[in-house]
């Protein structure tokens, strides 16, 4: 037996479903998970306020953007969790 991947229809943070009118562009995580830019934006900023490291709402694997662990808009500087 083949394991059936599925690609949910809609957005798993805002419930809404992604399609071609979308006026929000939609962003594939490294897990392959979906979300449209937006809603993903507006947690890894969370993240970010926190102090926590950015990860997938869905499975929690860390979020690597531009080679570095980062939330949007956040400064650059070393991959999170790298010290010297």
């Amino acid at each position: 037996d083949e394991e059936e991947q599925h690609e949910p229809d809609e957005c798993p943070m805002c419930l809404r479903p992604f399609g071609e009118e979308d006026e929000e562009g939609v962003e594939v995580l490294q897990c392959r998970h979906r979300f449209h830019d937006v809603c993903i934006d507006r947690w890894l900023c969370k993240c970010k306020e926190k102090g926590l490291l950015p990860t997938c709402p869905t499975c929690r694997r860390k979020v690597v953007r531009g080679g570095m662990a980062v939330a949007a808009g956040a400064e650059a500087g070393p991959p999170a969790g790298s010290r010297k």
